[in-house]
């Protein structure tokens, strides 16, 4: 995705909007898919647990 597709898709998600929060955690796969590998295998819970982490930070920046 484009740099600035994703920054409106981003600034669409912390205005609350569900379809662009699933946009920004499509966008962040690979890095998600990444970061979630225990034993050299994607560990569904760590994975699960970092889309929620990122879903909450989303959700925490439309309340400032």
């Amino acid at each position: 995705m484009k740099k600035n597709k994703l920054a409106e898709a981003i600034r669409k998600a912390i205005s609350g909007d569900r379809e662009a929060i699933g946009v920004v955690i499509e966008s962040y796969m690979p890095l998600i898919n990444s970061q979630s590998v225990l034993n050299n295998k994607i560990d569904e819970d760590l994975k699960q647990h970092i889309i929620m982490y990122v879903i909450e930070r989303i959700s925490y920046s439309a309340l400032k």
